[in-house]
């Protein structure tokens, strides 16, 4: 007897070059290091409640597999265990965000250094024919004193010698001169499905050799990033399929190990800090649910008679417990608090930052007890944003929710 244990296993995730073709050829960059929660496969029956000759079951027709669904959750991981050479590749955490959000645009690596002169923490200077207009709309990790921080590039100046590109917050500190500076994989919200509008496959291979799962035609309909001091950033999301299939002569995991470097911890001294309206605060937790709603698109030729799922609605939330100092606060609905930056600045390859430019409270700030001190809650979503130069800009400018990958 070949029993499969629940914890051994393997999870891959991929994106698929069109609705209806599922992806069956996987590699280990398409592998996540995750918890799973085992899928309740979904199938339609059919039965009519007939007149019958007596009291046993009528006729069961299977129906289509559309709505199964799983949960993913894991720590958030660098793109890479090396410092990059180039702009960003796309890991599994940055595809899983993509999707939740919409879209992806991964820029900024430039290919030569950071000027001789540096004097600002707001206006960077590039060595001249190096800055790029299509960095606007994404992040940059820049060497300090001490270490790295991460600016959003809002406009550029590329006329005059050296270029310049200007931050929306401020660096930690002026720049060092002539350092090389990284691009981001930046995922923002926007309309649509990804560029390529194509869904995804997960792919669960058990510990035995015939066992395993196939679950196609997904997108993520939820996703919740936390990320509270001294905790490692976490992402956990709810995917939704419209077909899925047993799949044997899988072959087993066997022993394998995970390549990508979990974040650390959010820590002053790993380049972590929460930015609010220009300034850095203090902050008990932080946590970010974005949610899509989704129309199966119904198709005759569909697999399982649906053609795709549309995404009709996208929300981006934010909840932030505050310390208060002094004065309650007590910000009412329709405010805006100021831009909300936080960020994990650590070694290039294995930094995030999480970017609301025009935040806007919504709900009424609660009052309550965090570990025994006085404590304000934000309620935040994202308003509309406009201030990024438009020029030339990259696909993330001026987007209302933007996550990086440094």
């Amino acid at each position: 007897m070949a029993l499969s244990e629940s914890r051994i296993g393997r999870v891959y995730v991929k994106e698929q070059s069109a609705w209806g073709t599922p992806q069956t050829s996987f590699a280990d960059a398409n592998s996540v290091e995750c918890e799973i929660t085992y899928p309740e496969l979904a199938i339609e029956t059919l039965a009519l409640d007939s007149v019958r000759g007596g009291f046993h079951h009528g006729t069961h027709v299977a129906g289509a597999k559309i709505g199964t669904s799983i949960s993913l959750s894991m720590p958030l991981h660098g793109h890479s265990a090396t410092t990059p050479s180039g702009n960003p590749s796309e890991h599994v955490d940055a595809l899983l965000v993509k999707h939740a959000l919409g879209n992806a645009n991964s820029v900024g690596y430039p290919g030569g250094t950071l000027s001789g002169t540096q004097t600002s923490t707001t206006v960077v200077n590039y060595t001249d024919s190096f800055g790029a207009a299509n960095m606007i709309g994404n992040a940059q990790l820049l060497a300090v004193s001490g270490g790295h921080s991460i600016g959003w590039i809002t406009s550029s100046d590329l006329t005059g010698d050296p270029d310049t590109m200007t931050m929306i917050n401020a660096l930690s500190a002026v720049p060092t001169v002539s350092t090389q500076a990284y691009g981001s994989n930046t995922c923002y919200l926007t309309t649509g499905h990804p560029a390529a509008a194509t869904p995804l496959t997960v792919q669960w291979a058990g510990s035995d050799t015939n066992a395993g799962i196939r679950l196609s035609d997904g997108v993520v309909t939820s996703a919740t990033i936390t990320a509270g001091p001294r905790q490692q950033p976490t992402l956990n999301c709810t995917l939704t399929f419209l077909d899925w299939d047993n799949v044997t002569s899988i072959g087993a995991p066997g022993l394998y190990s995970h390549s990508l470097p979990q974040m650390p911890v959010l820590t002053g001294s790993n380049g972590a800090r929460l930015i609010v309206g220009g300034s850095s605060v203090n902050a008990a937790s932080f946590e970010i649910s974005i949610e899509s709603e989704m129309a199966v698109i119904g198709s005759h030729s569909g697999n399982e008679g649906a053609a795709q799922q549309y995404p009709t609605n996208r929300t981006v939330t934010a909840s932030i417990v505050i310390p208060q100092d002094g004065q309650l606060d007590t910000k009412i609905p329709g405010v805006d608090p100021g831009g909300i930056q936080l960020d994990l600045a650590g070694d290039p390859g294995s930094s995030l930052s999480i970017l609301i430019p025009e935040p806007i409270i919504t709900e009424q700030t609660s009052i309550g007890d965090s570990e025994g001190v006085i404590a304000s809650t934000w309620s935040l979503g994202c308003s509309v944003m406009s201030s990024d130069a438009t020029s030339g800009a990259g696909a993330a400018a001026n987007s209302a929710f933007r996550i990086a990958f440094l």
